[in-house]
C-alpha cells in the first residue's frame, strides 16, 4: 500500500471517530419524520405489530428510550420507532 493510500485512510478514520452523530438524547424531545413512511410498533422490536405509521413531516414526542428504539407519542397513537431503519 502507498503512503498516499496510508495518510488517506488515516484521515478517513481520523474523521469518522470524530464526527458528531445526531442522537436524540432526552425525554419529552420532538422529533420530526425525515422519510416517506415510517412504522410504529406495539413495542421495541422488529417481532412486535405495527400499530400505526407516521409519514414525511410527522412530529413525535419521545417518551424514552429502549437501546436504539424509542418510545413516541404523536396525538393518539403512541408505540415504539426505530429512528435509523
Amino acid at each position: 500500500m502507498s503512503k498516499l493510500c496510508k495518510w488517506i485512510l488515516a484521515f478517513i478514520l481520523i474523521i469518522a471517530v470524530n464526527y458528531d452523530f445526531p442522537t436524540i438524547s432526552a425525554k419529552g424531545e420532538t422529533v420530526i419524520i425525515n422519510t416517506k413512511s415510517l412504522n410504529v410498533r406495539s413495542g421495541p422490536g422488529l417481532t412486535y405489530s405495527v400499530t400505526a405509521s407516521m409519514k414525511l413531516g410527522d412530529r413525535v414526542e419521545v417518551m424514552s428510550t429502549n437501546g436504539d428504539w424509542y418510545e413516541v407519542k404523536s396525538g393518539q397513537v403512541q408505540g415504539g420507532l426505530h429512528l435509523g431503519l
